[in-house]
């Protein structure tokens, strides 16, 4: 049997990384909304057909760009409205918001997909589905 070390482990030695805590957060403005709405509508197909459900954002905005994640609501013809999870990227300057665009959007009902978009959310510790 080999005597124990009294050295301890590279892993013994990592800390543990602990998630900073969440940022505080607010609702988005009014005239946010509509900078927004212009922005993430501008790429789809159907522009007029749609309708945001909002997430909070946080109450400093420091960066110059974040990552955000809300629901979209689609209107088919004939169908009823379908929503679904978007996941986009804000952009701020001098502490304001000033535009965004939506980096992927779940295109379809399919089950494989279905859970792509909030799952990325997810990871970058935002939920799609605490949206308004």
């Amino acid at each position: 049997m080999l005597p124990e070390s009294t050295t301890p482990s590279p892993v013994a030695e990592q800390q543990v990384t602990v998630a900073p805590p969440r940022e505080e957060m607010r609702e988005l403005t009014t005239a946010e909304r509509a900078t927004l709405a212009d922005g993430f509508a501008a790429g789809l197909e159907n522009p007029d057909s749609v309708k945001f459900r909002w997430t909070k954002v946080p109450k400093v905005l420091t960066a110059h760009s974040f990552d955000y994640c809300g629901l979209i609501v689609v209107k088919g013809t004939g169908n009823s409205p379908t929503i679904r999870p978007f996941l986009a990227t804000i952009t701020t300057a001098g502490g304001s918001i000033i535009g965004g665009a939506i980096a992927a959007l779940n295109g379809d009902d399919r089950a494989e997909t279905r859970d792509v978009i909030p799952r990325l959310c997810l990871q970058e510790g935002l939920n799609p589905f605490d949206a308004k």
